[in-house]
């Protein structure tokens, strides 16, 4: 008897190790930074670093705060993360707005950026209204394979956008999924203690 009450919970051990693993996101991303100002109808380059997978499943452009962002458009799909980098012709329709952000992945591996603006096709600054879909966005792959460095982050010149950040603002956008991943960790992790707590009190008492 007492055998079989180590061996479940061992197994219940198991479940919670299990649930705690925190999630990975897909990519490292090294831009847009916190702050780049980008305009509709031109282009916005994502690129990234330290890849832990072959694609990438979707790439979402959210809006809102960046503790509740909410979709708009899904800009990509299965896009290959050897090419460090992805080009996105920004619909000149998009309404302008101070709080847009990419989301990289699918839930809950997903790398999110920090929050950038998009200016209308005139320099035109938005209210930062409630996210809204987005029909007929168009998305055209990154046309160099070059993988991209945190050194020359894309939007800093031309078309694509100026930088209006620092690397410490795209450190503090690291951290920010760095906290939400591990929040999301936590709770399941104290969903498995139940469980293993449950177990060993069905057995003992």
């Amino acid at each position: 008897m007492q055998i079989l009450s180590f061996a479940i919970l061992a197994a219940a051990a198991s479940i919670v190790n299990a649930q705690a693993a925190a999630p990975v996101a897909p990519v490292s991303i090294t831009s847009p930074l916190t702050g780049t100002v980008y305009t509709a109808g031109k282009q916005a380059i994502i690129s990234w670093v330290s890849p832990n997978t072959d694609s990438i499943p979707q790439i979402v452009l959210a809006q809102g705060a960046s503790t509740a962002l909410q979709p708009v458009t899904t800009i990509a799909t299965n896009v290959s993360t050897a090419s460090g980098g992805y080009t996105w012709d920004i619909p000149a329709n998009l309404p302008p707005a101070t709080n847009y952000a990419f989301e990289l992945g699918n839930s809950p591996n997903i790398a999110f950026t920090g929050l950038f603006e998009i200016k209308g096709p005139n320099g035109e600054t938005g209210t930062n209204s409630s996210a809204s879909a987005l029909p007929g966005a168009a998305a055209t792959p990154a046309a160099s394979g070059a993988p991209a460095t945190a050194s020359k982050p894309a939007g800093s010149s031309g078309g694509s956008g100026s930088s209006g950040s620092s690397n410490a603002a795209s450190g503090s956008s690291q951290a920010s999924t760095s906290t939400s991943t591990k929040s999301d960790a936590s709770k399941l992790a104290a969903s498995g203690m139940v469980v293993a707590f449950g177990v060993a009190s069905y057995l003992f008492f």
